[in-house]
């Protein structure tokens, strides 16, 4: 069996055969499938996110920051794929940021204790994306 590298996308049976693909989505949201074999022989891994848990102290003003100066400058650096930014309540929030590959997650991640409009870095986490919907 291959080694599965790639975020799985779908299994297809056509009666005699199943192939299961394995993709990514590119930044225009545009669908490239690969097999998995393909996958790894081109030394493609999973995209990884970054999860940055925030502390609110001011929900406006974190949106502003957020639209004026966040938004911006992540979406600058390469491998970057998109991002979701989630106030939990009207103090914590959570952004899910993926990226093609690890380090390049890791590399423009802000240090716990920064500080953006209205926020400030409480955690980090970085993990594998496994699916998606």
């Amino acid at each position: 069996m291959a080694k599965q590298c790639g975020l799985l996308l779908g299994t297809a049976i056509d009666g005699l055969h199943e192939v299961t693909m394995y993709g990514v989505i590119d930044r225009q949201r545009h669908y490239v499938d690969l097999p998995s074999n393909e996958m790894c022989r081109a030394g493609r891994s999973p995209m990884h996110a970054r999860l940055v848990h925030a502390n609110i102290s001011d929900l406006a003003e974190a949106k502003r920051g957020l639209d004026e100066e966040v938004i911006p400058m992540i979406k600058g650096p390469p491998g970057f794929v998109g991002a979701y930014f989630v106030a939990v309540d009207d103090t914590h929030g959570i952004s899910i940021e993926v990226f093609e590959t690890e380090e390049q997650a890791r590399v423009f991640s802000p240090p716990v204790g920064a500080e953006a409009p209205g926020v400030t870095v409480d955690a980090i986490q970085f993990g594998a994306v496994i699916g998606s919907a």
